[in-house]
């Protein structure tokens, strides 16, 4: 904060029309992509991607689980994110 600069930048194909990030490190973007460990280093590629049916409106995880809900238009999604513990 003292710096008012980034920790970690990425590049992606176009802009997300969500985030959300977990209580477990990790950042899951509103096109399709959720990224490991992004608290503490950049990551360089994708952990998970998943293409939902229909547009993303809203992504939120559950508190402390490995769960991701997500919503589009034609319904809702949950996701489980294997592998973190």
């Amino acid at each position: 904060m003292r710096n008012f600069g980034a920790l970690q930048r990425y590049r992606l194909n176009y802009p997300p029309s969500d985030i959300a990030f977990s209580q477990k490190g990790l950042l899951a973007a509103g096109n399709g992509n959720v990224f490991q460990d992004c608290a503490t280093k950049t990551a360089d590629k994708p952990y998970i991607r998943h293409n939902p049916r229909g547009a993303l409106s809203q992504l939120e995880f559950c508190p402390f689980e490995d769960v991701l809900g997500v919503t589009t238009r034609v319904g809702f999604e949950s996701l489980l994110i294997p592998g973190i513990s």
